[in-house]
């Protein structure tokens, strides 16, 4: 008969440290997800606060697998960016037009043109706004 002598191996301080981080991080991104709208926080939830794999995800609404990973990793590079944390933490502050242009295009990932006609203002205002928006975000991450 065999015996197999079976320790847990523990990580080491820095995998420790590093698993930490990153739990941290997911867990500021999962905050940063009340922006988005409802479908896509449900996705981000379910992915990385329950834990549940893109491939189920995708099963349980009949959606290609490759579909879902690749909208969650958009999704998480867009709540990860400089950009979205900024609007986040700034717009209430800004005038209502500036907030509508920044949650639809930031939060929302909808076009500078789609925002203009729903909107009911010139693509170039929009583009403007969005500027000032990028500028502003710039100086404060100097």
């Amino acid at each position: 008969m065999i015996i197999h002598n079976h320790r847990r191996l523990e990580p080491s301080e820095e995998a420790a440290e590093y698993l930490k981080a990153r739990a941290d991080i997911a867990l500021k991104l999962l905050d940063l997800a009340e922006y988005l709208p409802e479908e896509d926080r449900v996705l981000l939830q379910a992915v990385y606060d329950r834990g549940m794999r893109p491939i189920d995800f995708a099963r349980a609404i009949r959606a290609r697998p490759r579909t879902i990973r690749h909208r969650v990793r958009g999704l998480m590079e867009r709540v990860s960016s400089p950009l979205f944390q900024f609007v986040a933490a700034q717009q209430g502050a800004w005038p209502i037009q500036r907030r509508l242009i920044a949650e639809l295009t930031v939060f929302r990932g909808r076009s500078q043109r789609e925002v203009a006609r729903r909107l009911g203002i010139s693509l170039h205002h929009v583009r403007q706004e969005l500027i000032r928006i990028s500028a502003q975000c710039e100086r404060e991450r100097l």
